[in-house]
């Protein structure tokens, strides 16, 4: 997704959003490009008003539900910490409308609660607000000291596949200078049709910022009892880290895994891991390289299967390294080797596996003219163990809005990506670029 935002001036703005949208769904896949233009006017000190049409640029042949919508909205602030809110939303998924509050007793205290009605309950994506569902959620936070906050919610939603009572408790800790600790605990009871699920959940996060590294950790635990019997574990870490000004390190590891004690077919494994350097000497700029592994194991969760999901597992590694070269200000080169081991089992959970080893090799040239222009001629090839050779070529545009951001498209005459994780070969066609620094 890509969002701008634009202030005409001191009571008037202009926001604009396009998001490309992955629907997974029994009846198969679908995907959706929606574009939304939202206005904003102050009025007087203490009162927004707001308007958002949201429009479907591409509906995957008819495959993603057109979701043209228009919004409108109020906001209300009063005693300089709180607000009170209203919006209404009508569109072909259905209508919906919204109040809420938060009121603040003084700097560490405050309450909260909203509710929303909606007429139709199915899938609803709008790009400038949450998923509009019916229901309630009333909260509240305190702020104990400068090192510590404690928040408690409750909510009742009551969406197409179920609907019940959600109790979240959780709190932040800050025990040192960019150190953070939390915790969240939540009970619920889920309605559905043909009975009822209760979960416990429990979820603890720390990381550590400062000028040379960043650290970031998630764990969560999940049980299900009752009609559904699962138990899930997830975890998500990043970490980045500079050893120098010309030398830095980043790693990732995302894991999901789920067990179904009733049908082990609708347990699902998922590992995704990642660690990179990128090396750009500090006082030479005209060169740089890159370097990635990546370690994915994928098995779709059952509910995603259907007619047109791909019911494969597959379990990758993949190695790249990218080399660029600036010899004049205009003129930029690019090499990327890319290697993949990996193995493909067709069938969810079981049969054989059997070897998709790939390489890919890449080169690419960039100009750029008239001051902020930038034209992309790139050839590619992909050999396929046992599938063939591939190759072709990939062309592009963009413009250097500012110093910092860079907008663009182009048109991909292969049918394959640089992804080595992907295994669709859909790629052929238009694309959109975007590129910010800081």
């Amino acid at each position: 997704q890509i969002t701008a935002q634009w202030l005409v001036s001191e009571d008037t703005t202009w926001g604009a959003e396009i998001r490309v949208i992955d629907e997974e769904r029994l009846a198969g896949d679908a995907t959706g490009t929606l574009a939304a233009l939202e206005y904003k006017r102050q009025v007087g000190p203490n009162l927004d008003l707001y308007g958002v049409g949201q429009l479907t640029l591409d509906d995957d042949g008819g495959a993603y539900e057109s979701n043209n919508s228009l919004t409108v909205g109020a906001e209300y602030v009063f005693g300089e910490l709180s607000t009170l809110m209203a919006e209404l939303v009508t569109g072909e998924r259905g209508n919906a409308a919204k109040i809420g509050a938060d009121y603040r007793l003084n700097q560490d205290y405050g309450i909260y609660g909203t509710y929303t009605y909606s007429s139709e309950l199915r899938q609803y994506d709008t790009l400038f607000n949450s998923q509009l569902y019916s229901g309630w959620t009333v909260g509240q936070r305190w702020r104990i000291s400068n090192q510590v906050n404690m928040y408690n919610e409750s909510q009742y939603l009551k969406d197409p596949q179920e609907s019940g009572l959600a109790n979240t408790f959780g709190m932040d800790f800050y025990p040192g200078t960019g150190w953070n600790i939390g915790f969240t605990l939540q009970s619920a009871e889920l309605e559905r049709e043909l009975g009822v699920v209760d979960r416990q959940a429990v979820s603890v996060s720390g990381g550590f910022v400062d000028n040379t590294m960043q650290w970031q950790s998630k764990l969560e635990w999940r049980e299900d009892s009752g009609l559904e019997q699962r138990t899930q574990w997830v975890t998500t870490n990043k970490l980045l880290y500079r050893i120098n000004a010309d030398f830095r390190i980043a790693a990732s590891l995302n894991y999901s895994e789920t067990e179904d004690r009733l049908d082990f077919i609708k347990g699902a494994k998922f590992v995704e891991a990642n660690t990179g350097f990128a090396y750009r000497p500090a006082d030479n700029t005209r060169w740089a390289l890159l370097g990635k592994y990546t370690y994915l194991y994928d098995v779709s969760p059952f509910e995603q299967n259907g007619s047109n999901v791909a019911d494969y597992d597959h379990n990758s590694q993949v190695l790249s390294f990218e080399g660029i070269y600036h010899p004049l200000p205009e003129w930029e080169f690019a090499a990327k080797a890319m290697g993949r081991i990996a193995e493909v089992r067709y069938g969810r959970l079981t049969g054989d596996w059997e070897q998709a080893n790939a390489v890919f090799l890449a080169g690419q040239v960039r100009y750029e003219f008239a001051g902020a222009w930038h034209a992309l001629a790139e050839y590619r090839f992909l050999g396929v163990q046992d599938g063939g050779d591939l190759q072709g070529a990939l062309l592009g545009l963009d413009y250097d809005v500012n110093s910092n951001f860079r907008v663009g498209g182009g048109y991909n005459f292969s049918d394959f990506s640089d992804d080595l994780t992907d295994f669709d070969y859909d790629d052929n066609g238009w694309f959109l670029n975007f590129v910010g620094s800081y």
